[in-house]
């Protein structure tokens, strides 16, 4: 027993202490590293991942307007050739991989047809370009929101997506009166993009249903 009354270590038990000591210390470094990691490290490249993951994000977005405006501005083109024609003016064109595999607009009156609505015409052209019904990975362009017929006709040839530019409150089977292409009822559903060059698409409907009138109103 030493004078300050703490207990005397004999050489064997001051080294173990030692060295129990040692290894303590190492191991609260240790902890401290993996501390700075946890909190310093890993958020950091989470950060940069996010703020990298985000740009790509908001380009591939801003690619993908550009992208289904350029064909839907197709589609008006087709539009404005049924106009010429006096037919309802919608277009349509349909988009595999970026080529555009089909195109079409109404000739209803011009076939005296009901079937041959734009979208109709251009899925019937699509697959026998194809050689299959399945339109596998296609986007769908048209005009105006599709009819209930179209809308079938969409599900029963696979079109993985639509795209319109103005609503069709009376008869539109993609939202509007119902949602015919989403209904997960049955063993296919479309995505559904709407509002692409949407003034451009509604306003040429209106003036051609405004010229319509005046024609009648004269005769």
């Amino acid at each position: 027993m030493s004078q300050d009354h703490t207990t005397a270590l004999h050489p064997g038990q001051q080294r173990q202490t030692q060295s129990q000591q040692k290894k303590t210390k190492c191991t609260k470094v240790d902890f401290q590293m993996l501390c700075m990691k946890l909190f310093f490290t890993v958020p950091l490249l989470e950060i940069c991942y996010n703020i990298v993951e985000l740009r790509e994000n908001i380009t591939g977005r801003c690619y993908k307007l550009k992208e289904h405006s350029y064909y839907m501005e197709l589609a008006l083109e087709e539009a404005r050739r049924a106009y010429e024609k006096g037919e309802v003016p919608i277009g349509a064109v349909l988009v595999v991989d970026g080529e555009v595999v089909a195109r079409g607009h109404n000739t209803r009156e011009e076939t005296q047809q009901a079937l041959n609505h734009a979208e109709m015409i251009t899925i019937k052209r699509a697959c026998e370009k194809q050689g299959f019904w399945r339109l596998d990975n296609s986007y769908l362009y048209t005009t105006i929101e599709p009819c209930v017929m179209c809308s079938g006709a969409i599900v029963q040839a696979r079109v993985e997506n639509v795209i319109y530019g103005a609503k069709d409150p009376k008869y539109g089977c993609c939202g509007s009166c119902m949602d015919l292409v989403s209904d997960n009822k049955f063993n296919h559903q479309a995505t559904v993009i709407s509002g692409v060059l949407e003034d451009e698409c509604s306003s040429l409907m209106k003036h051609f249903f405004k010229e319509l009138r005046e024609n009648k109103k004269k005769n």
